[in-house]
């Protein structure tokens, strides 16, 4: 955390010293996720983990630097695994909220303004149990109820790190898309969020199942981004002087 508030400060101090135009800019995208557990409870990953939703940042970028930071909000659906039974899996169907600061660090990518982010984060997740649900092979002949639960928490920290290829934003359009890559890390604490329940087969026959959203999620994610510049002339935290620290 202190590396981070570190490489934030010096940001802000560098963008206040330079004599660049500074530019805030908007973003929504579309993510598409696959969730993975390294607990053991998805070890066929056969349980429909595809998650989706939406993005939504804020940036404070200058011309004249290499790296800006943007804040990331996201919200969406994703399914998370409990415990694995056999060929099929007890998955929890979860509402996310993210809330990540991210920095980005700019590799320009030739004559036609393109450009590469190289993108490191850190912030924290909020999982809203929904539904549970049986994945993997005959798991739609399955029934699953929650008998109880134990120690349920809900905000969990999170780190992310990725690409995003951008096209044309060297050039200062007024709107412009990129496309992203990113991994993120959910550490799921220990001895919480522990669930209850019985399977019901395509028989009738009961078997009691008891696990826990425990351990490290790993969600890889493709994104699709619109950019919007709100404005190019805007001298936001510094003075007309470049000499002004």
């Amino acid at each position: 955390m202190k590396y981070l508030v570190a490489t934030l400060l010096l940001g802000f101090l560098q963008a206040r010293s330079l004599p660049a135009i500074a530019q805030i800019e908007i973003a929504n995208a579309i993510d598409i996720g696959y969730p993975q557990m390294t607990n053991g409870n998805n070890l066929k990953n056969t349980y429909g983990q595809i998650a989706s939703g939406l993005r939504f940042g804020v940036s404070y970028k200058s011309q004249d630097v290499h790296f800006f930071p943007t804040l990331y909000y996201s919200l969406g659906l994703e399914r998370l695994p409990v415990k694995q039974i056999n060929n099929n899996a007890v998955a929890l169907d979860l509402g996310y909220q993210n809330l990540l600061i991210n920095m980005n660090i700019i590799f320009p990518q030739g004559e036609r303004g393109n450009e590469i982010y190289l993108i490191g984060g850190l912030g924290g997740v909020k999982l809203h149990p929904k539904d549970l649900y049986v994945g993997g092979p005959g798991g739609q002949t399955m029934r699953v109820t929650q008998d109880s639960t134990k120690n349920i928490q809900q905000y969990f920290p999170a780190l992310e790190i990725g690409l995003e290829y951008v096209y044309g934003a060297a050039t200062n359009p007024n709107v412009y898309i990129s496309m992203g890559v990113n991994l993120e890390y959910i550490y799921l604490l220990p001895n919480q969020n522990a669930y209850y329940t019985t399977v019901t087969d395509n028989k009738g026959n009961n078997t009691s199942v008891n696990g826990a959203l425990t351990g490290n999620a790993v969600i890889p994610t493709f994104s699709l981004c619109l950019h919007y510049l709100l404005n190019k002339n805007l001298m936001f935290w510094r003075k007309k002087d470049p000499y002004f620290l």
